[in-house]
Protein backbone atom coordinates (compact mmCIF):
# COMPACT_ATOMS: atom_id res chain seq x y z
CA UNK A 1 0.00 0.00 0.00
CA UNK A 2 1.77 3.59 -1.04
CA UNK A 3 0.68 6.78 0.22
CA UNK A 4 -0.82 9.04 -2.49
CA UNK A 5 -2.11 12.14 -0.59
CA UNK A 6 -1.07 13.05 3.03
CA UNK A 7 -3.96 15.31 4.28
CA UNK A 8 -2.30 15.43 8.16
CA UNK A 9 -0.33 13.00 10.71
CA UNK A 10 -2.95 11.13 11.05
CA UNK A 11 -5.33 10.83 7.99
CA UNK A 12 -3.89 9.91 4.59
CA UNK A 13 -5.47 8.80 1.08
CA UNK A 14 -3.31 5.76 0.26
CA UNK A 15 -3.55 3.02 -2.45
CA UNK A 16 -3.73 -0.52 -2.58
CA UNK A 17 -4.02 -3.30 -5.47
CA UNK A 18 -5.33 -0.02 -7.45
CA UNK A 19 -7.79 0.83 -5.14
CA UNK A 20 -8.12 4.33 -3.25
CA UNK A 21 -8.32 3.63 0.05
CA UNK A 22 -8.28 6.46 3.05
CA UNK A 23 -6.54 5.02 5.85
CA UNK A 24 -6.58 6.87 9.55
CA UNK A 25 -4.38 6.26 12.43
CA UNK A 26 -2.34 7.74 15.04
CA UNK A 27 1.08 9.49 13.04
CA UNK A 28 0.59 7.14 10.17
CA UNK A 29 1.68 10.19 7.92
CA UNK A 30 4.45 11.69 10.29
CA UNK A 31 7.33 12.40 8.52
CA UNK A 32 6.16 10.25 5.29
CA UNK A 33 6.12 11.62 1.68
CA UNK A 34 4.06 10.85 -1.70
CA UNK A 35 4.91 7.35 -2.71
CA UNK A 36 6.06 5.87 0.61
CA UNK A 37 4.97 2.58 1.77
CA UNK A 38 2.50 2.99 4.59
CA UNK A 39 2.98 1.15 7.58
CA UNK A 40 0.35 -1.25 8.15
CA UNK A 41 1.20 -0.96 12.08
CA UNK A 42 -0.46 2.32 12.23
CA UNK A 43 -3.50 1.74 10.80
CA UNK A 44 -6.74 2.33 13.28
CA UNK A 45 -9.11 2.55 10.52
CA UNK A 46 -9.74 1.68 6.64
CA UNK A 47 -12.30 3.80 4.44
CA UNK A 48 -12.37 1.74 0.96
CA UNK A 49 -14.83 3.66 -1.13
CA UNK A 50 -17.80 1.49 -2.49
CA UNK A 51 -17.61 3.16 -5.79
CA UNK A 52 -16.20 5.96 -7.80
CA UNK A 53 -18.35 8.27 -6.98
CA UNK A 54 -17.21 8.18 -3.00
CA UNK A 55 -13.09 8.92 -4.26
CA UNK A 56 -14.12 12.08 -5.53
CA UNK A 57 -16.75 12.99 -2.45
CA UNK A 58 -13.99 12.54 -0.32
CA UNK A 59 -11.72 14.18 -1.95
CA UNK A 60 -13.45 17.01 -2.37
CA UNK A 61 -14.55 17.13 1.22
CA UNK A 62 -11.28 17.06 2.17
CA UNK A 63 -9.95 20.23 0.10
CA UNK A 64 -12.37 21.98 1.67
CA UNK A 65 -12.14 20.83 5.63
CA UNK A 66 -9.48 19.91 8.35
CA UNK A 67 -8.21 16.47 8.32
CA UNK A 68 -8.81 17.16 11.95
CA UNK A 69 -12.21 17.23 11.46
CA UNK A 70 -12.13 13.94 9.29
CA UNK A 71 -10.35 11.82 12.40
CA UNK A 72 -12.67 13.12 14.64
CA UNK A 73 -15.80 11.98 12.50
CA UNK A 74 -14.01 8.60 12.83
CA UNK A 75 -13.33 8.60 15.58
CA UNK A 76 -17.11 9.21 16.71
CA UNK A 77 -18.20 6.50 14.12
CA UNK A 78 -15.85 3.88 15.68
CA UNK A 79 -17.10 4.78 18.99
CA UNK A 80 -20.74 4.47 17.80
CA UNK A 81 -19.75 0.89 15.66
CA UNK A 82 -17.95 -0.53 19.07
CA UNK A 83 -20.81 0.24 21.27
CA UNK A 84 -23.67 -0.26 19.02
CA UNK A 85 -22.07 -3.58 17.50
CA UNK A 86 -22.62 -2.40 13.76
CA UNK A 87 -20.78 -1.41 10.67
CA UNK A 88 -21.59 1.73 8.89
CA UNK A 89 -21.50 2.30 5.62
CA UNK A 90 -18.10 4.14 4.35
CA UNK A 91 -20.57 7.42 2.96
CA UNK A 92 -21.11 7.35 6.62
CA UNK A 93 -17.70 9.42 7.22
CA UNK A 94 -18.48 12.16 4.58
CA UNK A 95 -21.63 12.84 5.44
CA UNK A 96 -20.54 13.30 9.01
CA UNK A 97 -17.40 15.17 8.74
CA UNK A 98 -19.38 17.72 6.60
CA UNK A 99 -21.46 17.91 9.32
CA UNK A 100 -19.05 18.40 12.02
CA UNK A 101 -17.54 21.15 9.70
CA UNK A 102 -20.95 22.98 8.87
CA UNK A 103 -21.57 23.05 12.50
CA UNK A 104 -18.03 24.45 13.57
CA UNK A 105 -18.25 26.80 11.02
CA UNK A 106 -21.92 27.39 12.05
CA UNK A 107 -20.46 28.53 15.78
CA UNK A 108 -18.14 30.48 14.51
CA UNK A 109 -20.41 32.68 13.37
CA UNK A 110 -23.12 32.46 16.31
CA UNK A 111 -21.14 33.46 19.65
CA UNK A 112 -23.42 34.80 21.98
CA UNK A 113 -21.68 36.17 24.72
CA UNK A 114 -18.41 35.26 27.04
CA UNK A 115 -18.73 34.47 30.88
CA UNK A 116 -16.55 32.00 33.32
CA UNK A 117 -17.03 28.60 33.94
CA UNK A 118 -14.82 27.80 37.13
CA UNK A 119 -13.21 30.81 36.63
CA UNK A 120 -12.02 30.39 33.20
CA UNK A 121 -13.68 32.47 30.19
CA UNK A 122 -15.58 30.08 28.33
CA UNK A 123 -17.71 31.65 24.79
CA UNK A 124 -21.48 30.77 25.01
CA UNK A 125 -22.28 29.81 21.49
CA UNK A 126 -25.56 28.22 19.88
CA UNK A 127 -24.30 24.96 18.58
CA UNK A 128 -27.14 21.95 18.39
CA UNK A 129 -26.13 19.05 16.96
CA UNK A 130 -28.08 15.80 16.37
CA UNK A 131 -25.76 12.27 15.70
CA UNK A 132 -28.74 10.03 15.19
CA UNK A 133 -32.04 9.41 15.85
CA UNK A 134 -34.40 6.90 18.20
CA UNK A 135 -32.86 5.07 21.13
CA UNK A 136 -29.29 5.13 19.14
CA UNK A 137 -29.41 9.20 19.31
CA UNK A 138 -29.55 9.61 22.83
CA UNK A 139 -26.88 7.04 23.53
CA UNK A 140 -24.47 8.20 21.10
CA UNK A 141 -24.81 12.22 21.48
CA UNK A 142 -23.13 12.85 24.70
CA UNK A 143 -20.17 10.89 23.83
CA UNK A 144 -19.79 12.27 20.80
CA UNK A 145 -20.36 15.93 22.05
CA UNK A 146 -17.74 15.39 25.19
CA UNK A 147 -15.10 14.17 22.50
CA UNK A 148 -16.19 17.44 19.78
CA UNK A 149 -15.84 19.45 23.02
CA UNK A 150 -12.74 18.09 24.20
CA UNK A 151 -11.09 18.32 20.35
CA UNK A 152 -13.19 22.03 19.73
CA UNK A 153 -9.56 23.68 21.02
CA UNK A 154 -7.94 22.32 18.22
CA UNK A 155 -9.33 23.15 15.06
CA UNK A 156 -9.17 27.27 15.53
Amino acid sequence: MLIKKIFNNNVLLAEDKQQDIVVIGRGIGFQNKRGDAVEEALIDTRYLPQDEHWGRTFNDLASEISPLVIEMASNILRHAEAQLHTTFNTYLLVSLADHISYAIEKAKQQIVGITTYYGKPVIIIRWNIKLGSGPSRRFLNKPAWRYLMMRRGSLH
